[in-house]
């Protein structure tokens, strides 16, 4: 069923003088167990390159769909973010610290933050939530 989508996007596409790059998609199962066969997708003839995690508009993504790479990868640049600035302004005061957070911490931490904190769980979302305080208390 798939394979016939791709088919009929491709056929559109040709009506349109677009063209798919087919080395540029990727296919991912999304299933839970074995309850689906493993499908070959093509486009335009050419088999599309199977994956089991991809990256898209910066965030990733694997085949159970659960936020914790993507969380984790999030804490890992906010966190390095907060310490290089540490590390390059010693002597700030608080108010710097904030500023520095507000501005550049913090919108790294909320970056598509609907997409993966509904499904958080507790741990996930306090390791993104306690790297300010973390910072401010040392």
């Amino acid at each position: 069923m798939l394979q016939e989508d791709l088919d009929k996007i491709h056929k559109w596409a040709n009506k349109w003088l677009l063209d798919f790059n087919p080395n540029k998609c990727k296919a991912m199962q999304m299933r839970q167990g074995e309850k689906r066969p493993e499908g070959v997708y093509t486009i335009n003839g050419r088999q599309l390159q199977e994956t089991e995690r991809e990256r898209d508009l910066g965030v990733d993504i694997i085949p159970s769909l659960t936020p914790a790479p993507h969380t984790g990868w999030v804490a890992s640049a906010a966190y390095v973010m907060l310490t290089n600035s540490r590390r390059s302004y010693r002597n700030m005061n608080h108010s710097v610290l904030k500023s520095i957070y507000s501005d550049f911490v913090r919108p790294t931490l909320e970056y598509a933050a609907p997409a993966w904190n509904a499904h958080c769980l507790k741990h996930e979302t306090e390791k993104c939530g306690g790297l300010y305080q973390d910072q401010c208390q040392s």
